[in-house]
């Protein structure tokens, strides 16, 4: 051990058994990995999956726990549905989540599929058509889409027979009368957004959508302020407006704001001030009115003597 120790032999060992780091000889290079496309590297922000039939037809098929055929195509980047033409209407239920779907259309003619689910997409509008190629439509899931507005489920009301529907996690669950909506819309439905339907329901949204059939002809109108104003409160308004630019101390604006917020008449004082300018403003117009009309005729006489 002591020998070892020594500086020389250190030395001498190191020379005939040199360490992988000091050896005569450099390590062999591994080939670098190929430059692939950036396209290619990052493909959740480049690359774009096509529902192709040979996609269609690789997919797993089976069984599920309510004795339907499901065809598989769930997580496969998919931005529009095309090519289910393939399936030849073999299949009770379809499942398309987890894509890059943008709209819910273009549905061959499939007789025999009875559901459908599209939940975590990209959906924001339905084609106003597909009852047609899917009659006997029954359970859609729709769950955490980009549907905002009540007028993009009016598609819904083509299918006869659908009965359960969910939209979870869309916009359009927090508009007001969004499940009245939906009911009066479908009437099939017996579970919206995993929740039954009840009677109860059913006649809010009777009572709620015959009265706006009978007084807007059942579509939603937007409400323009002063719209339903006769033209006495037009023009009171207008001029309370007028007189709020031109009074001279905080007190008098604030009790004209006032008057406008509640409807209440303007004070004689002010009501006076505002009149007495309008009037001084509408003799002005007329004078110069007058005295151009004046030129006017001068000119033509001049022209006539020449």
């Amino acid at each position: 051990l002591k020998r070892l120790q020594d500086p020389f032999v250190t030395r001498a060992v190191q020379f005939f058994f040199p360490p992988p780091s000091l050896a005569p000889y450099p390590p062999p290079r591994l080939p670098s990995p190929p430059s692939w496309p950036p396209c290619l590297v990052h493909e959740s922000a480049c690359f774009i999956m096509r529902l192709t039939a040979d996609l269609i037809l690789r997919s797993p098929a089976f069984i599920n726990p309510v004795k339907e055929r499901e065809l598989d195509l769930r997580g496969n980047k998919i931005p529009i549905i095309e090519n289910l033409g393939v399936t030849q209407d073999q299949y009770d239920a379809i499942d398309l989540s987890d894509n890059e779907i943008g709209k819910f259309e273009n549905f061959p003619a499939l007789k025999r599929l009875r559901t459908i689910f599209m939940n975590n997409n990209r959906v924001s509008k339905i084609a106003p058509d597909l009852s047609a190629a899917i009659p006997k439509l029954e359970w859609l899931v729709l769950a955490n889409n980009r549907i905002a507005q009540l007028e993009d489920l009016e598609p819904l009301s083509c299918f006869k027979n659908l009965r359960s529907l969910s939209l979870v996690g869309n916009p359009v669950t927090r508009l007001a009368r969004y499940r009245l909506y939906l009911i009066h819309t479908v009437p099939s439905l017996r579970l919206l957004d995993y929740r039954k339907v009840k009677m109860k329901e059913r006649r809010a949204a009777r009572q709620l959508f015959s009265q706006l059939e009978k007084t807007e002809g059942g579509k939603f109108k937007t409400f323009t302020p002063g719209e339903d104003m006769d033209e006495e409160e037009r023009k009171k308004r207008d001029l309370i407006r007028a007189a709020i630019g031109k009074v001279a101390s905080v007190e008098e604006a604030q009790v004209l704001e006032n008057a406008l917020a509640s409807g209440d008449p303007i004070p004689k004082d002010l009501l006076a001030k505002v009149q007495g300018e309008k009037e001084g403003s509408g003799e002005a117009g007329e004078a110069a009115t007058s005295g151009e009309a004046a030129t006017a005729e001068e000119a033509d006489e001049m022209a006539v003597q020449e």
